[in-house]
């Protein structure tokens, strides 16, 4: 599985720098970002739930003992 990397500044500022600049203030002075950076934030968050979920569960299958089923006859 890969790194995800998100830009907040991908196709928005082609000529680089972050996004920083294209980031949108409110009247309270309050940040909001864009729609596309919010959807991204949303999946990126999902993603990481759904990686602490999975890490769990295998945690979980290699604290229980293995089964005792002694040595076979082969």
């Amino acid at each position: 599985m890969g790194v995800l990397w998100i830009d907040p500044g991908q196709g928005r500022n082609p000529g680089g720098g972050g996004g920083r600049r294209d980031c949108q203030r409110t009247s309270e002075g309050g940040e909001s970002g864009t729609v596309g950076e919010v959807e991204a934030l949303k999946l990126l968050t999902q993603r990481v739930e759904d990686h602490r979920n999975e890490q769990r569960c295998r945690q979980q299958q290699l604290d229980q003992p293995a089964d005792q089923a002694g040595p076979r006859d082969w």
